[in-house]
């Protein structure tokens, strides 16, 4: 594989395979020992990023740190919200239920004068997950508080030491005296962990390079094939009853608790199918049903009417994820059939954020070895 960069001061680097070894061991060296000078810097900006709090819808802050940080860098820098007009006919499009107005997606790219080889992106997100209780963490959830070789804060590790580590990557290439041969970029992108929108904006508007690397935290394990996922929400209509006949009414909450077990059946049935699927057989639960919010019920004496959860589920790389989806509309509906409550609590099912295929690397690609 070419690589977007060449040496500088290396003349030997194409003169032969021994001088071309002995080139590329010093050429790594270099741009380890550049790594190494540069860490402390790394570290620093990777703690003003976490200390700018990057929920969802509120990454403009942060994005702002990161466009100033490839602009003094001298990339050339572009922002863009994502387009909801024209996002929603693209097939790599989510559901999406908030405002994206106000927020953008970070671009910065490098273009030598004359480009040789293929271009690579260095991707990553910017947005995080909610903090849950700020009392339940060791340090304040955006303090980037470091204590020897760990840095805290939420998005620390998933994934802005990824962005961080991108922007100082190619920091450490020019400190090398490495020169590009091809196009690079750098993004950051909003809406991963709900939707994968961001991204998706990028695929829409074009802005797809030879080469993609995405710095997710996966124990420096290449990952070469990830499943497909769909998010959903239920709710779940109850009758009212006083607690003292609670057999006249219908508890939504109970009705919702049941539905959820005749789920946890389905993920068994797809985690069955995992042998079929290389590199998933090893994996206890690669279906992985999670339910992660549920609301319910208005008083402790009195029958829920109504309750609402919402989960994620998991399938293979090559699914069809509209057929996983009708698959598990199919379940529920198998369910409602079977049980009369549970037809009768009316369950609506939504889908909510991310509803995307699985991937897997060409079986030939280099990046597999």
């Amino acid at each position: 594989m070419n690589y977007p960069c060449q040496a500088s001061h290396h003349d030997s680097f194409s003169s032969g395979h021994l001088m071309t070894q002995i080139a590329r061991s010093d050429i790594q060296s270099s741009i380890l020992d550049a790594v190494d000078k540069g860490f402390e810097k790394q570290i620093a900006f990777l703690q003003e990023i976490v200390r700018a709090p990057s929920l969802r819808g509120n990454e403009a802050e942060a994005q702002g740190l990161v466009s100033s940080a490839l602009r003094d860098r001298g990339y050339e820098v572009s922002e863009f919200e994502i387009d909801t007009d024209q996002i929603g006919q693209h097939p790599a499009y989510s559901p999406t239920t908030v405002d994206h107005s106000g927020i953008f997606n970070v671009v910065g790219s490098k273009t030598p004068e004359t480009a040789n080889d293929r271009s690579l992106a260095l991707n990553s997100h910017i947005d995080v997950v909610p903090t849950a209780d700020p009392s339940l963490w060791q340090h304040a959830p955006f303090s980037g508080h470091r204590d020897g070789d760990w840095l805290y804060g939420r998005g620390a590790g998933d994934m802005k030491a990824g962005l961080s580590a991108n922007i100082f990557a190619l920091d450490a290439i020019a400190a090398a005296g490495l020169k590009l041969t091809a196009p690079v970029q750098i993004q950051s992108v909003l809406d991963e962990e709900v939707t994968g929108n961001g991204a998706a904006e990028m695929i829409r508007r074009g802005q797809v390079e030879d080469a993609i690397l995405i710095p997710e935290p996966t124990d420096e394990q290449l990952v070469s094939a990830n499943s497909g996922v769909v998010k959903f929400r239920i709710s779940v209509e109850g009758v009212p009853a006083h607690p003292r006949d609670p057999e006249s009414g219908l508890s939504a909450i109970d009705a919702a608790i049941q539905i959820i077990s005749g789920l946890k059946q389905l993920e068994t049935e797809w985690n069955n199918e995992k042998h079929a699927h290389s590199g998933f057989e090893d994996l206890s639960n690669p279906a992985s049903l999670n339910i992660g919010t549920i609301s319910g019920g208005e008083w402790p004496a009195s029958v829920p009417c109504a309750c609402v959860f919402e989960g994620r589920i998991g399938f293979y790389p090559g699914d069809d994820t509209k057929a996983r989806a009708k698959a598990f509309e199919t379940h529920l509906k198998a369910l409602c059939d079977a049980y009369p409550r549970l037809k009768r609590a009316n369950p609506k099912l939504e889908w909510v954020g991310v509803m995307q295929s699985g991937y897997r690397l060409g079986s030939g690609l280099i990046t597999r070895r």
